[in-house]
Formats: C-alpha cells, sequence, structure tokens
C-alpha cells in the first residue's frame, strides 16, 4: 500500500508512530515503527512522499480503526514528492470540519482539520516530564489544549526552550506565522485507557501533526520539511 504520512511522532525511544493516508484518502496506522525508523538520516517515512508498505489486519486486541500490522519492509518512493504548490488543496480534501468528527472515538482516530493556532507552550506533567502543547480553535469554535509530540515541530521548538519555557521572542514570531498561514492539524487518538474519561472515548488526544502553507520568517519554517 501506498501512504503518504502526515503525522511522524516519537512515544521514547524505541516506539515510534506514524499517521498516513493512501491515494484513495483513507487514514492508516501502520505499526510497528521504531523511533530509529523515523529520525535516521534517510527515514523510509518522509512528510511529502509516499512509502510502500506490505500491511496487514493488526492482530493487537483493542485495535483502532487504521491500525495495520506492518508485513515487510517499508521503501520510499522518492518520485512521489508532493511539491508545495499542490499540498493545500491536497490537505483540504482530507479535512473533517472539527475535531469531535476528525477524531471520533471508536469511528475514527486520525484525522486533519484546519485549526486557528491560539498558544504553543511547554509544560510538565505528572512525573516531571515536560510536554510541548498547542491550545488551537477548531471549524466548531471548540477550543482544545492537547500535546504535540510530532518530531518535526519538537526539533523546531524545544531548541527554544530555556529553564521550562519557551523563549518570548520565538513564541511571537512561532504564533504569527501560524496564524498568518492555513494552518492543519492532524489529529490523533491513543489507545483507551481509564484514566482519560472524556468525550473521546476514553483515548488521549494528541495533536500529531502540524502543517502550515507558509515559510515562517521570524522562527524558521514552520510546518513539514521538504
Amino acid at each position: 500500500m501506498r501512504l503518504l504520512p502526515l503525522a511522524i511522532t516519537k512515544v521514547d525511544d524505541h516506539e515510534a508512530c506514524v499517521g498516513a493516508v493512501t491515494e484513495a484518502g483513507e487514514w492508516i496506522r501502520p505499526e510497528p515503527v521504531t523511533t530509529a525508523q523515523v529520525t535516521a538520516s534517510d527515514p523510509p517515512f518522509r512528510y511529502w512522499r509516499r512509502t510502500e508498505v506490505p500491511l496487514g489486519p493488526s492482530p493487537e486486541p483493542g485495535a483502532r480503526p487504521e491500525d495495520r500490522a506492518v508485513r515487510g519492509t517499508p521503501v520510499l518512493d522518492p518520485a512521489s514528492y508532493v511539491p508545495p504548490e499542490e499540498r493545500p488543496a491536497l490537505l483540504e480534501r482530507l479535512c473533517a470540519p472539527d475535531a469531535e468528527a476528525a477524531v471520533g472515538g471508536a469511528r475514527r482516530t486520525l484525522g486533519l482539520i484546519r485549526a486557528e493556532v491560539l498558544d504553543v507552550t511547554v509544560r510538565r506533567a505528572t512525573g516531571g516530564r515536560a510536554f510541548l502543547r498547542c491550545r488551537f480553535r477548531d471549524g466548531a469554535g471548540a477550543e482544545y489544549d492537547w500535546i504535540v509530540p510530532e518530531i518535526a515541530f519538537g526539533a523546531r521548538v524545544w531548541p527554544h526552550v530555556h529553564d521550562g519555557r519557551l523563549d518570548p521572542e520565538y513564541r511571537a514570531g512561532l504564533l504569527a506565522s501560524l496564524r498568518g498561514a492555513d494552518t492543519f492539524l492532524t489529529l490523533g487518538l491513543t489507545k483507551p485507557n481509564d484514566r482519560f474519561p472524556n468525550r473521546f472515548g476514553g483515548c488521549h488526544p494528541l495533536v500529531v501533526g502540524v502543517h502550515s502553507a507558509v515559510p515562517d520568517r521570524a522562527a524558521g519554517r514552520v510546518g513539514t520539511p521538504a
């Protein structure tokens, strides 16, 4: 199956997660994906390039609708590059109207929305681990504040975090760029557990991809690399 990744995240030093769409627009989450695969110098999964992945049904109990088992080696197709001028229309076609439509629990756990980014912050969770968070408004006017584990976004933002605080000048430029462009967020749900009773079926909702239509001149490019 040919997949176009729109979410590439790091779970820990060993496990990563990729959310992608098929050429027919179906959302797929190939598993397992290792952190080494997405952080390599020549990774098999890259934004705006399609990857050939042999897939089968997920054998995991409680598998999410998009989960698929990887049955062979993923191979990047370098000839399938999606040029910048084609990306906004592609993202628009994939958009759900709001967050609840994009990630509807048992029905759907991966999706894309157009969003108004209200803030980007750093917060510590129980156990002392720090997370990037994005506060955003969806197409229905609902506001959310979710963790952003995306690798590309973190690579740009974490160098500007000092003493647990995002540099104010960088933060201002980052927000200006995200608000001055058509910004799309890929949303994803973890597998359900008993710690998060919420409207998303007890799953932990995350921002797993940040895609901006224009470069961020103040803070470096935001969104996905070419």
